[in-house]
């Protein structure tokens, strides 16, 4: 029963349970797409969960609900995707497509420019406030389709044709999305509460395209990966919270985490160049291993910020106050503050 209750206290157990069980899946069926045909129909649909995952998310966006955290907008995509995307942009030019020691450019620029849109709401909702959660959550959204990596990748090749229709193809769910909020408010409820139940069969989809063979080999550079990725998007967040927002830094490791969606990234971008497609294989699995070890980076990262907070500040966690605990209803209205209804992406 204690690991039970510690599962349900994990921030990310929803990304990470879903997706070890089809691992699991892929190592016992052996290497067949599952054990028979539902769980070959969950394996299959990976990127077809990713769509629908992009149009339910664009669903929440509304010009009127960016006014009030333009500013943390700015600070999330600039930390977590700007300077991290143009670092994977010189990687990917001194190292070449292969990268350094396996971690291929397509790897790097794949994990460099992503946010977490689950974990960020859960540890945005924990440490800091409902406007810290909702620019947060609408940063991770605008990043959330594979366009930044596309465009660093087709810099990397120095041709001047770029894959536009691969890239207008991964922008149409998020467009489709944004439209149907703007002229049918009344689905942005229902497309919100789809959410979580895309995001667990996409974490068992891709699970299942990882195999234990490929992963073996990939263990340490994902790891490196993860970690890298973790360090540097959460600490230029941090940083901006703390000096340009003029707030507590805790809050700015949320952005530590990859999205759920990372390691379908390579497959979508040789979709669009074929020239990536003998690399996907390998930055898949660094991929998946980049997702679980940021996963708990994230908010092990903000935890220990927020502790050193209380101890610089000399006050006791009784006297500064307990961290928030997570909200659990599926739509929290905050129409009174201008911020619309947060996206239910709270798997604690």
């Amino acid at each position: 029963m204690r690991a039970v209750s510690a599962l349900r206290r994990l921030p990310g157990a929803a990304v990470l349970l879903p997706l070890t069980a089809g691992m699991a899946v892929a190592a016992v069926s052996g290497g067949r797409s599952g054990l028979g045909p539902f769980t070959t129909g969950m394996s299959g649909g990976a990127i077809s969960y990713v769509s629908l995952l992009l149009v339910c998310i664009g669903a929440q966006i509304s010009p009127g609900s960016l006014r009030p955290v333009a500013s943390r907008i700015a600070v999330v995509l600039a930390g977590a995707t700007l300077i991290p995307g143009a670092a994977a942009l010189a990687y990917a030019r001194l190292a070449g497509r292969d990268g350094i020691d396996g971690v291929s450019s397509l790897a790097v620029a794949a994990a460099a420019v992503c946010t977490s849109n689950a974990l960020w709401l859960v540890l945005a909702r924990r440490y800091g406030s409902d406007t810290d959660a909702w620019g947060g959550a609408v940063a991770s959204i605008l990043n959330s389709a594979p366009i930044a990596p596309m465009l660093i990748l087709a810099a990397v090749s120095r041709h001047h044709a770029l894959p536009w229709c691969g890239m207008i193809d991964a922008l149409a769910p998020l467009a489709l999305g944004v439209v149907v909020g703007r002229l049918a408010p009344v689905c942005r409820t229902a497309l919100a509460g789809a959410i979580p139940v895309l995001v667990i069969a996409l974490s068992f989809g891709l699970g299942t395209q990882v195999h234990l063979r490929n992963l073996g080999g990939q263990l340490v550079a994902g790891a490196a990966l993860g970690a890298a990725a973790a360090i540097v998007s959460g600490g230029l967040v941090a940083l901006g919270w703390r000096f340009v927002l003029h707030r507590p830094a805790t809050v700015g490791f949320g952005a530590a985490a990859c999205t759920v969606t990372v390691p379908l990234t390579p497959a979508i971008v040789a979709a669009a160049d074929p020239r990536w497609a003998p690399l996907v294989p390998a930055a898949t699995a660094q991929l998946a291993v980049a997702l679980i070890v940021s996963t708990l980076a994230a908010p092990a990262l903000t935890a220990a910020a927020h502790a050193w907070t209380l101890r610089a500040h000399h006050r006791p966690a009784h006297l500064a106050g307990h961290p928030r605990p997570a909200v659990r209803t599926a739509v929290v209205a905050r129409t009174a503050r201008g911020l619309p209804d947060l996206i239910p992406i709270d798997h604690t």
